[in-house]
């Protein structure tokens, strides 16, 4: 079991690692390095010159408002978001039957003078929040929270799962899974809790993609409340809607580390 786990831990650990160097801002700063490098070799200079401005080039599109919404929108937008619910007719009929409001992990900044959560991340907190707002009209539904920690301080499941309470939510109603590293271990640990139930499986709309289609390949039934929307269209087209910014960058980021995750995922079978 225990090696079991090391070797999981340290796939985790080098898909992390090959995922960073692959993000925009890490290619760039490679890209060029390697182009300053072969430029001082001289015989290479051509070659290391269309590197430089291959760089620069990428970081002009990556951090363009445009090309950051062109990315993200794909993935958000795959899933409709669940609606306004004020009363239990609006309900969505795929929802009725849910018996888990499953929010994933995000991120947390550890600060026992913050509330639960002031500590969330941007992420983390909106994906709370539509979990806390589904399962309020679900009553009859568990909510799991999932986040793992470092061993010497509370997880992230444990945050959410305070912030919950904080909101409103009975602590009886709320499961903790404290053990999982990422999305495919979320996803057995929670058919672990609900065997062959129904779920609303809540995350960032960004990942809902990738996230989905790991939960369905465990067997479970599914239904997707994305959240936390990132890409969203401005109201009125304007050239301003177009120039770049570091957000867009962040959005960017976002999008190629969704990208590169489902690939993995599909080459490991998780898909």
């Amino acid at each position: 079991m225990s090696v079991t786990l090391s070797l999981s831990y340290l796939l985790y650990i080098f898909k992390k690692i090959i995922g960073t160097c692959l993000m925009p801002l890490p290619m760039c700063l490679g890209l060029l390095a390697l182009g300053l490098l072969l430029t001082r070799r001289g015989k290479q200079s051509r070659t290391g010159r269309w590197l430089i401005i291959a760089s620069f080039a990428w970081l002009l599109l990556a951090g363009n408002m445009g090309f950051s919404r062109l990315l993200l929108h794909p993935l958000e937008y795959r899933y409709p978001a669940i609606p306004e619910i004020h009363s239990p007719a609006d309900i969505p009929a795929e929802l009725a039957g849910c018996t888990a409001v499953v929010v994933l992990g995000s991120g947390h900044t550890e600060n026992p003078t913050f509330a639960a959560s002031t500590m969330l991340c941007e992420s983390a907190l909106g994906r709370i929040v539509e979990g806390v707002r589904i399962a309020r009209n679900l009553p009859q539904a568990i909510l799991i929270t999932s986040g793992s920690g470092d061993g010497k301080q509370e997880s992230h499941g444990l945050v959410l799962s305070r912030s919950a309470q904080s909101m409103g939510m009975d602590v009886s109603r709320i499961r903790v899974i404290n053990s999982a590293f990422d999305t495919q271990d979320e996803a057995k640990a929670v058919k672990q809790i609900v065997k062959r139930g129904k779920i609303a499986l809540v995350t960032s709309a960004f990942h809902m993609p990738r996230a989905l289609a790991m939960f369905r390949k465990q067997g479970l039934d599914a239904v997707p409340c994305p959240a936390d929307f990132k890409g969203k269209p401005p109201p009125h087209t304007r050239l301003s809607n177009y120039v770049w910014d570091s957000e867009s960058l962040f959005h960017t980021t976002l999008a190629v580390h969704e990208y590169i995750g489902y690939f993995w995922s599909m080459l490991r079978g998780q898909v």
